[in-house]
């Protein structure tokens, strides 16, 4: 995964990120289906992550924002957090609870901490979405 973020600015100025080309090398793991570089790092004194992901066609990735990992090894934990996606290309399912809800592009998702999840793409072109998450202590 390709790491471009940094610690907060000095000056406390805002900071204008370019997203960056996700390679398959930059994949979270050999064989990921989902692509992440990250553009804002989680580090004290800040809670936030974000960065740009992108999910091949006919790909699928389970997350799970629950405070401890679940026993099914096909989610894959992130900790206890809130994340919002903001679709750029694409359309895509986020299945959760036995439910559907389609997103595709010019859409934003929100997903809550405590909650497991997973997202497929529906389309023939991939799904790029912009992300970023807020980690909490329980």
């Amino acid at each position: 995964m390709t790491n471009t973020g940094s610690e907060k600015n000095p000056d406390d100025t805002p900071r204008v990120l370019q997203f960056p080309a996700v390679a398959d090398k930059d994949a979270w793991k050999a064989g990921s289906a989902l692509h992440v570089a990250y553009l804002i790092t989680h580090a004290e004194p800040s809670r936030l992550r974000g960065g740009f992901a992108y999910l091949d066609p006919g790909k699928m990735i389970s997350f799970s924002f629950e405070k401890q990992a679940p026993e099914d090894s096909t989610y894959r934990h992130v900790g206890y957090l809130d994340e919002v996606y903001f679709i750029m290309a694409g359309e895509a399912e986020l299945h959760w609870n036995g439910k559907v809800l389609p997103v595709r592009a010019g859409q934003m998702a929100y997903l809550s901490r405590g909650e497991r999840y997973r997202l497929r793409n529906t389309g023939s072109e991939r799904v790029e979405l912009a992300w970023a998450s807020t980690w909490f202590t329980p």
